[in-house]
């Protein structure tokens, strides 16, 4: 049931862009209308509802969906230098900044997710090489987010 209601978290995450000068409340209402239809065979929307609301309650996660002059890309696909497709789930693109963020179940399998968040890094390291590339793992389980350094 966790792992469902990790993608249903992810979808309804997915769905969500920039809350700058938007309500946030109206925003997670129509996320989750979606995802209702996506997720049919779930039941506890109330729970996700609030576990959705008190993710934006956190400073430091609300910063990275509050945004103002940054390109936002959802659901990406990125290509590496291996020829092979990276799909990330929300990357920032600033005036200055790159900024990659990869929404996970739990922190489980917390060593596989650092290394694969450092190849997101490589990759768009390749593709913004003036810019500074950072990285945060975002656990739905708890909604806390790790920020995870790129070496470079």
């Amino acid at each position: 049931q966790s792992i469902k209601k990790g993608d249903l978290l992810h979808y309804c995450l997915s769905l969500i862009d920039n809350i700058h000068n938007k309500s946030v409340e109206k925003l997670i209402e129509n996320a989750l209308q979606k995802a209702k239809l996506k997720f049919n065979f779930f039941s506890d929307w109330a729970q996700v509802k609030s576990q959705l609301k008190y993710m934006f309650q956190n400073k430091q996660v609300l910063e990275l969906f509050d945004l103002e002059n940054t390109e936002i890309l959802l659901e990406q696909e990125f290509v590496d230098k291996s020829g092979r497709l990276k799909r990330m789930d929300r990357v920032l693109v600033s005036t200055k900044d790159v900024t990659v963020i990869d929404y996970k179940s739990s922190a489980k399998f917390m060593e596989e997710y650092v290394l694969q968040i450092k190849e997101y890094c490589s990759v768009l390291k390749q593709i913004y090489p003036e810019k500074n590339i950072k990285s945060f793992l975002l656990y739905l389980d708890t909604m806390e987010l790790e920020e995870i350094k790129c070496r470079e």
